[in-house]
């Protein structure tokens, strides 16, 4: 448990404003890296965080004072994904029919772009559980346990989605050459 987070949300629960700038601004960009790697959609991702926002801020009362705000967070994005996914008849065709964003920038302009663009592609090449265990530890500095937590699934079966990912990633990135 992180004990600025736990300070955090106790300063945000009394009302302090300046608490929930600090909660956001530690975890926006990885919520939305998060959302995107769920959705393929920059505009949906927006949106999904936009939703998992306002669930936090009319439930943090609820919240228990012990609460670890980075699983939790993700985990809400990522349930907000698969509902949103739902609704739009099933997850994977919804997640199939979409343009794959780019997840991974270009370094420099020249090989940078080549580059970032191999990586993108073996990313989405990559079975769902695994791409969103890897985009994950990329997104949000978790440790194992803490992302089990977030997927809903043992901490070994994600150590192994992880290494499945990284060795299919290595594999594809190496026969791309």
């Amino acid at each position: 448990m992180d004990a600025a987070e736990t300070e955090l949300l106790a300063r945000f629960k009394r009302g302090e404003a300046e608490a929930f700038e600090a909660i956001y601004d530690r975890f926006k960009a990885g919520l939305y890296g998060f959302a995107l790697s769920m959705s393929l959609d920059a505009a949906q991702a927006q949106d999904l965080v936009q939703e998992v926002w306002l669930k936090f801020l009319q439930r943090v009362g609820e919240l228990a004072p012990d609460v670890r705000l980075g699983p939790y967070l993700y985990t809400a994005v990522r349930n907000t994904a698969i509902d949103a996914a739902r609704r739009r008849k099933s997850e994977q065709a919804a997640l199939q029919n979409r343009e794959t964003p780019q997840l991974v920038e270009a370094r420099d302009l020249v090989t940078g772009a080549e580059e970032a663009a191999r990586v993108n592609a073996a990313i989405a090449e990559l079975p769902q559980d695994q791409r969103e265990t890897l985009l994950l530890k990329l997104y949000g500095p978790f440790t194992f346990e803490e992302m089990a937590e977030v997927v809903g699934a043992p901490a070994k079966t994600v150590m192994s989605r992880y290494r499945l990912a990284l060795e299919k990633l290595n594999k594809a990135l190496a026969e791309k050459v």
